[in-house]
Formats: structure tokens, sequence, C-alpha cells
């Protein structure tokens, strides 16, 4: 497994990034392409009969912001394995937390720091 998407290194992925790899089997065997996350070695995802010469994808959900993750890859042909790198990205930043203009003047209106119609 090679060219991975995220690149490594990545940094401002979003929360639900697509994974994928190239993979190639020297008969030209179908394989299954198992992702993993590298804190704890658990199945992030499962691509079935990918073709050689073809890219094997999953989508990893429920991610925090601004964390950074490891994962590898596993292409099996259900005679051999081969084991990718491990790579690594950082997701996006957590967005502020502004209200709506509208609430902002009704919580100062509240506060009594405001008064009138907005």
């Amino acid at each position: 497994p090679i060219n991975p998407n995220p690149g490594n290194g990545a940094t401002d992925i979003n929360l639900n990034p697509t994974l994928s790899i190239d993979v190639s089997d020297p008969d030209s065997d179908t394989m299954d392409v198992t992702f993993h996350d590298t804190s704890d070695h658990s199945i992030i995802g499962t691509d079935y009969n990918v073709p050689s010469g073809s890219t094997a994808t999953t989508t990893w959900t429920g991610l925090n912001y601004e964390t950074t993750y490891n994962w590898y890859a596993i292409a099996d042909d259900n005679r051999d394995q081969t084991t990718s790198s491990t790579w690594t990205f950082t997701t996006e930043q957590e967005p502020p937390n502004n209200p709506p203009d509208n609430q902002r003047c009704q919580r100062h209106r509240y506060q009594g720091r405001q008064r009138g119609n907005f």
C-alpha cells in the first residue's frame, strides 16, 4: 500500500476524512484492504475485493478537532499480507462558537447593556 490520502503529515483535515491508498499485487489478485488506527490497532474500515492497481478507500468518522491521528493499512489477497507504513494527519481547528447577531443583541438587551429595538 502506497500513496496515502490524506498525505503523511497533512493538517486541517475534516472530522470524517476518506482515507485512501493505492494497492497492487504481483499476481494481479484482488485484495481486501483493512485500515487501522495505530493508537489501538482497531479497524477503521475495510474495502473488499479491490483490484490490483486500484485505490482502496474507507471513511474514518467521529474524529475530534485539533487532534493528530495515525493510521496504516493491510492489503490481503488471501495468500499474502502487506502492511503499509504508518501515516499521520491532524484534524481541523474547532470553529469559533459565536452566536448569530440577533442572539448577541438579545443577550445584551437582557444584560442591560443595550436598549431599544434590534
